[in-house]
């Protein structure tokens, strides 16, 4: 025998978890960032209870719109921009150095005497997105670097 579900029940509680649905939304506003100028759909999206990200479409140096996504933005320190196609910022313990390297590099990230970042190779074949290869690099003591911070080929470089 099948059991009947009167669907007079199942309106009420729809709407309660649309609704509720809703509200998350509608509480959770963009941030402010330089990125909004070139990316467009964008949108936060939360994962977890403790994890959400921002997405949307971000153009590239070539005009053309990219699919782009960070992660924890929440910890962004400082504008939220478009490299290229990728939303990124800076993130971690006090903010990124200036350089050469922020033109080619994303996902920059300070942790004490350390600078975290993915940056872009001269050559290789095409990775992420069909936009070049992208690697992590890491520069330890970064602070002693007097004149630049440089990206060679994927690696962070200091020129003192």
């Amino acid at each position: 025998m099948a059991k009947i579900i009167h669907t007079r029940f199942l309106i009420p509680i729809t709407l309660l978890l649309t609704s509720s649905i809703q509200i998350a939304y509608a509480r959770t506003r963009l941030p402010s960032g330089s990125y909004q100028a070139t990316c467009t759909q964008v949108q936060v999206v939360v994962s977890s209870a403790n994890s959400s990200h921002l997405q949307g479409y971000c153009k590239d140096r070539r005009g053309y719109p990219q699919i782009a996504v960070l992660e924890n933005f929440d910890k962004c320190r400082g504008d939220i921009y478009n490299l290229d196609g990728f939303l990124t910022c800076v993130k971690g313990d006090s903010d990124a150095p200036s350089g050469s390297y922020r033109q080619s590099c994303y996902d920059i990230e300070v942790q004490g005497n350390l600078l975290y970042a993915t940056c872009k190779t001269s050559s290789g074949n095409p990775g992420r997105n069909g936009r070049g290869k992208w690697i992590d690099t890491t520069l330890n003591n970064f602070r002693l670097c007097s004149k630049d911070i440089a990206n060679t080929n994927g690696f962070l470089r200091c020129i003192r």
